[in-house]
């Protein structure tokens, strides 16, 4: 599954993900937000709980309120009570605001 990103007319960058064609999948629509480059996956497997993996691209020019955006859509997740495989890349320092943080 691949969702590409479509800015000012163009595209470009996006996200994706590879799932088997053997598993019982589908793309969670109701917990994307078209601000952020953000794809998330309901899996499911006989016998067992459902799970999300999701996978989101952050550049680093983002705005604060990205990450306000997706804490937002993970505590719509939290309430479904579902785990969540989070991948991608976030470009958030988390050393920013230390001492000899570069």
């Amino acid at each position: 599954m691949r969702l590409d990103q479509n800015v000012s007319g163009r595209n470009g960058g996006g996200v994706c993900i590879h799932i088997r064609s053997n598993l019982n999948f589908h793309i969670r629509k109701d917990l994307a937000n078209k601000d952020l480059e953000f794809l998330l996956v309901e899996i499911s497997k006989p016998r067992s709980k459902p799970f999300l993996v999701g996978t989101w691209y952050r550049p680093p020019s983002s705005p604060q309120v990205s990450i306000t955006l997706f804490e937002e859509i993970i505590d719509k997740i939290d309430v479904e009570n579902l785990e969540l495989y989070l991948l991608g890349d976030l470009n958030c320092n988390l050393l920013s605001n230390t001492p000899n943080s570069e």
